[in-house]
């Protein structure tokens, strides 16, 4: 019987020697790797790595703003935005870039060149464009909008094939390939990363990962933080306090860390400042809530969001229902009440408006309703 010849030579470790990972930008850019600039719509991804192009293209340190490292040219394919969005992006950086460095493909043109990241096609034609431009950074522009109706972003199994395809490009292009990614909605956070939207393997396969969110520390409308969450290569950078007005630029850093942006996460999604200033726990509230609707309207009883919201946290602006849902076994295991927001497969609906039911799993002992705050 023949035996098929190895297509590749299998090494040891002793064939090989170590070596350092080399960095476009130290610690946040390796190069033939992929990283990961995320961040929710609106907060600044796009004047972000806008700025980072432009620092790019003149040979500036984007973390201190001096000239100490050689430019490079770079490419920004955007699948939302057009050539003349992205240069007002780049006109807001207070650099003076080299724009003849800077090469863009937009959304019309990324269409009609069938520009993806599903297929060796796509990906053949991506990786094209790199070598053109001789680009050592490359912005794809988001990940979502290069992925094929057939791809679930949730699901490991697509998600792993394009990001295996994307890192091997950055390693035979020896250049930085740079996602952006959105958030997802989830009410509570594990890690700063859990914040990425789609299959875990998104920020696996990433060997650096930034975040951008509002600026917390010091509730500044105009600046934004951005928090080295994943460092693969080298320590994490320092937090940098990014400005998003006119001047774009890198204003400072900070001592925030990944750990404090979960904190803060966690914290401001569970409560908001009233009109009062003081600070309100919705998950407390919307328990009471709870617990007073069934007290006043009996067992079972059924009301609109809105409704509920209205009488019971008339101060909260965000989703009910999230909430509601991520508390139905917290109510359920500590306090006996079966809430739902679906029959079947049919939303509830009170009057016409999305809305719950809620009731006692078993009659409750008179205790239960006494004493329940008003």
């Amino acid at each position: 019987m023949l035996i098929a010849e190895p297509k590749h030579t299998l090494l040891t470790a002793a064939d090989v020697e170590a070596g350092q990972r080399a960095f476009l930008r130290h610690p946040d850019f390796p190069l033939g790797e992929v990283v990961i600039i995320a961040g929710a719509g609106g907060i600044g991804k796009g004047q972000f790595g806008s700025y980072v192009l432009a620092c790019l293209s003149a040979g500036i340190d984007y973390r201190t703003g001096r000239a100490v490292h050689e430019p490079c040219n770079s490419l920004f394919v955007s699948t939302e935005d057009t050539c003349t969005d992205i240069r007002a992006r780049l006109d807001r950086a207070d650099v003076d870039a080299d724009l003849h460095r800077i090469f863009m493909v937009d959304k019309l043109a990324s269409y009609e060149m069938g520009l993806t990241v599903s297929d060796d096609t796509g990906l053949s034609k991506i990786e094209g464009l790199i070598l053109d431009t001789q680009s050592k950074f490359s912005i794809l522009d988001p990940l979502q909008g290069l992925c094929g109706r057939d791809v679930d972003m949730s699901r490991t199994n697509h998600i792993r094939q394009i990001m295996h395809g994307l890192a091997a490009i950055a390693e035979r292009t020896q250049s930085v390939i740079c996602l952006f990614a959105h958030p997802n909605k989830r009410q509570s956070i594990a890690s700063a990363n859990d914040l990425i939207s789609g299959s875990t393997d998104i920020v696996s396969a990433a060997r650096s990962v930034l975040l951008i969110m509002p600026d917390f520390e010091t509730n500044e409308a105009d600046t934004r933080l951005i928090i080295h969450t994943k460092s693969n290569h080298a320590k994490p950078g320092k937090t940098m306090r990014f400005r998003i007005a006119e001047g774009n630029r890198v204003i400072g850093l900070s001592d925030i860390t990944a750990a404090d942006a979960v904190e803060a996460v966690n914290y401001r999604k569970l409560s908001k400042t009233n009109a009062k200033g003081l600070h309100e726990n919705y998950e407390e509230l919307f328990i009471k809530g709870v617990k007073r609707l069934l007290s006043t309207s009996g067992s079972p009883t059924q009301i609109s969001f809105r409704a509920f919201v209205e009488q019971y946290a008339p101060s909260f602006t965000g989703k009910p229902k999230r909430i509601l849902d991520d508390l139905s076994e917290r109510l359920l295991n500590e306090y006996g009440i079966i809430l739902r927001t679906t029959t079947g497969k049919s939303e509830i609906r009170v009057n016409g408006d999305r809305g719950f039911r809620c009731e006692w799993e078993s009659p409750p002992i008179e205790e239960v309703t006494e004493g329940l705050p008003l």
